[in-house]
C-alpha cells in the first residue's frame, strides 16, 4: 500500500496494527507490514510502489510518524 494511500486509511482508523520486521536475506533492513481490521495484510511501498526498507529505522518510524501512526511493533 502506497504512503498516500495509508495516511487516507490512517485517517479513518482502518489499521490494527503495525509491525517493522528484518527483510528475509537482508539482516541489517527493515520493511513495514499493515494489517487491518478485517484481517488483510500489505506492505507500505512508496509512490513508485517499491517497498519501503531501510537499514536504519529511525527512517522507518519518521515516515509512520508522518502518516499518523503512534506505535509499532519492532522485530530484530
Amino acid at each position: 500500500m502506497k504512503i498516500s494511500q495509508a495516511k487516507k486509511k490512517s485517517d479513518s482508523d482502518y489499521f490494527d496494527f503495525i509491525e517493522i520486521k528484518k527483510t528475509p536475506g537482508m539482516a541489517n533492513e527493515y520493511f513495514v507490514s499493515l494489517y487491518s481490521h478485517d484481517g488483510k495484510s500489505f506492505f507500505l511501498s512508496r509512490e513508485d510502489d517499491s517497498v519501503l526498507s531501510s537499514d536504519k529505522i529511525d527512517e522507518i518510524i519518521s515516515v509512520l510518524q508522518k502518516i499518523g501512526f503512534k506505535k509499532a511493533m519492532l522485530y530484530f
